[in-house]
């Protein structure tokens, strides 16, 4: 999986609509009972970012009872899941495209805390360019040190807690 290797790529255009078409297949695949709110997260979400270029979606559960219907519903639809990086108020699954773009999808409780940190990322980045031109060019001297996806994420949710959060 080149999830496992940390690159970067200038932004491109294409990732909204690659969110676009993922989120059209996950509506499909959700009964239309359970309310559910699907974004677009992390930086492929802002506008000129360097990103990974793996598309980052958050479905938001209105019903908690919920999330594990649609966790089974996302398994049964061959999504991956990472028990690695899942935790009790975040599912995490993996999934490449036939097109082999890759996603990364997030079953979190809507409006829940998680939630909410993953849409102020976003909106923080996307209106404040000095912090996110900061933020591009730590990610990239992270890279450029060779470091490895675990060290990778790590720096970079110590950037984002001490500036976002």
């Amino acid at each position: 999986m080149a999830i496992n290797s940390p690159r970067l790529s200038y932004y491109d255009f294409r990732w909204k609509n690659l969110f676009s078409c993922e989120k059209k297949i996950l509506l499909s695949l959700i009964p239309p009972k359970i309310i559910s709110h699907i974004n677009h997260i992390g930086s492929t979400a802002v506008d000129g970012l360097v990103a990974r270029p793996i598309i980052d979606i958050v479905i938001g559960i209105e019903n908690p009872l919920d999330i594990f219907t649609v966790k089974d519903i996302l398994l049964f639809n061959k999504y991956t899941f990472f028990t690695q990086y899942s935790n009790l108020e975040n599912l995490v699954f993996y999934k490449i495209g036939d097109d082999g773009h890759e996603y990364i999808i997030h079953l979190t409780k809507y409006n829940g805390a998680t939630y909410r940190k993953m849409m102020k990322m976003v909106k923080i980045l996307s209106e404040n360019s000095n912090l996110s031109k900061q933020y591009a060019d730590f990610k990239t001297q992270l890279i450029n040190a060779k470091s490895d996806l675990k060290t990778y994420n790590q720096e970079k949710q110590k950037f984002i807690r001490r500036n976002i959060y």
